[in-house]
């Protein structure tokens, strides 16, 4: 948020006065020319550069204000792209991030993510042994999943095995972002049902007798999915 205070104009201003230039004008004019560049920068062959170029767009795109340039540089199409292509987790997790900063916009980004297979690469990520590619992998499906259409299609792509394994997790951020997965899919009767069948009521009521997992707010989603599975036949 930016706080901008005004001064008085001098008593005794100049005859002629001079336009001074505002101090976040320059600021401005750097994300927009930075954004085509990074996009650019994104065509390397280098994983490394990949990488560099995507933070420095998660950077730039912290406001709504960066989000909607970066869209309008055709940003958002090649950002999906990279997501289906990309092979190094890094490289994965970066852009899980950024996409997933796009979804916070009242757009219609998740339809373009859903609509070019977007969920079908995330599914594949939760599969990775590293917690923070999990976690970023679980947080956009989530963002994705609020969404009726998305459900389904990610109950088809096979998610639930390894949904069920990532709610036993050790580590809690990645517990808790299986969790807010589950919550999700369980609003689709299609996928409360492949939930069911992949066994996910075991490790919810391990969650739910846990201690370390013990604050009210886990414990309320934790209820609401088991409620859920139950009523699809558990």
């Amino acid at each position: 948020t930016l706080t901008l205070t005004l001064t008085s104009p001098s008593p005794s201003p100049s005859p002629h006065p001079h336009p001074t230039p505002s101090p976040l004008a320059p600021t401005l004019t750097r994300r927009v020319d930075l954004l085509e560049p990074l996009l650019s920068a994104l065509k390397s062959p280098s994983t490394d550069t990949k990488v560099n170029a995507v933070s420095t767009i998660a950077t730039l795109t912290v406001s709504e204000a960066g989000r909607d340039k970066l869209r309008v540089a055709g940003g958002l199409v090649t950002l999906i792209d990279l997501l289906l292509s990309a092979t190094g987790e890094k490289l994965q997790e970066v852009t899980c991030e950024v996409l997933a900063s796009m979804c916070d916009d009242r757009t219609d980004d998740w339809r373009q993510m859903a609509q070019n297979g977007a969920n079908f690469a995330l599914v594949g990520m939760l599969s990775s042994r590293t917690p923070s590619l999990q976690g970023a992998a679980l947080t956009l499906l989530a963002l994705l999943c609020a969404h009726d259409e998305c459900r389904d299609q990610v109950a088809d792509a096979g998610c639930m095995p390894a949904l069920c394994l990532l709610l036993a997790s050790r580590e809690q951020g990645v517990q808790a972002a299986a969790l807010a997965l589950t919550q999700e899919l369980c609003s689709s009767r299609h996928a409360c049902l492949a939930l069911v069948e992949s066994g996910a009521a075991s490790p919810l009521a391990a969650m739910l007798s846990s201690g370390a997992m013990g604050n009210t707010e886990v414990a309320a989603a934790t209820l609401e999915s088991l409620q859920a599975l139950s009523a699809a036949g558990l």
